[in-house]
C-alpha cells in the first residue's frame, strides 16, 4: 500500500534526529583518535560534527550520554552472534593452534574472539580502547555484559558453582584485558602466540577442577 503523505512527513523528522545523532556519534569516536576523552568537550564535538550546542542539547544531556550511547553500540556491534561457534573453549584453541601463528591464517578465528578483541580489530570502534582512562570504563561496562554469556560456560567447562564461576571470570577478565592492553591490541603472530598460551592454562585448569569435581 502507497505511503500517505502524513505518514511521510512524520517519518522526515525521526530520519533528521538520526542522522543528526549519528553525526554526533561519529564525530565522537573521530575526535577518539586525535586526543584522549578528557580533552575533548561538548563545543568541540559540536564544530567537530557541524552543529551547535543548541542542536546538541537536543538530542543528548551531556557528553557522557553520547559516549555510553557510543559504548552501546560498540558491544552490541562486536558481541558474537548466536550462530558463531564461541561456546567451546577446546574449539577456540583447537582454531589457533591450527592457524600455527601465520597472520594471513589468523582472520578465520576472528569469529571466536572475545568481544573486546573484536571491538580493537574494527576501525569505526577500536578509538575507545586507545585511551587507557576511557578503556577502563569501556571494560567495567563489557564486564557486565558478558558476564551473563560466559559464566555459563566456565561453569560447564570447569564443573564449577554459579559463585565459583563468576570469581573465574572476574579473574580472567581482567587478566586477559590487561594482556590485549600491553601488547596495544595488535594482532600479529606474537599476539596470538599469547592468546594460546592463555587457553592452554586455562583448559589446563578446567580439565583440573572438572577432575576435581567428579571426585568429590
Amino acid at each position: 500500500m502507497p505511503e500517505t503523505q502524513e505518514q511521510t512527513r512524520e517519518r522526515k523528522p525521526d530520519r533528521r534526529i538520526a542522522a543528526t545523532r549519528a553525526a554526533i556519534k561519529d564525530s565522537l569516536l573521530a575526535l577518539l583518535f586525535q586526543r584522549p576523552y578528557h580533552l575533548i568537550n561538548v563545543t568541540l564535538l559540536c564544530k567537530t560534527a557541524g552543529i551547535t550546542r543548541a542542536t546538541f542539547y537536543l538530542h543528548y544531556e551531556e557528553l557522557g550520554a553520547v559516549l555510553d550511547e557510543v559504548i552501546a553500540e560498540a558491544i552490541r556491534f562486536a558481541r558474537p552472534r548466536p550462530s558463531d561457534p564461541h561456546t567451546d573453549l577446546a574449539a577456540l584453541l583447537e582454531s589457533l593452534e591450527a592457524a600455527d601463528g601465520d597472520p594471513a591464517r589468523l582472520d578465520s578465528v576472528g569469529a571466536l574472539l572475545p568481544t573486546c578483541q573484536r571491538l580493537a580489530d574494527d576501525a569505526h570502534y577500536a578509538a575507545l580502547l586507545k585511551d587507557p582512562e576511557l578503556a577502563a570504563y569501556l571494560s567495567d561496562k563489557l564486564y557486565l555484559v558478558e558476564k551473563t554469556r560466559l559464566v555459563p560456560l566456565l561453569m560447564r567447562q570447569c564443573g564449577l558453582a554459579e559463585r565459583e564461576a563468576a570469581v573465574l571470570f572476574r579473574l580472567l577478565f581482567a587478566g586477559i584485558f590487561a594482556v590485549n592492553q600491553e601488547m596495544s591490541w595488535k594482532k600479529d603472530a606474537a599476539w596470538y602466540e599469547a592468546q594460546t598460551a592463555i587457553l592452554r592454562f586455562l583448559l589446563g585448569g578446567c580439565a583440573a577442577l572438572k577432575k576435581e569435581d567428579a571426585g568429590n
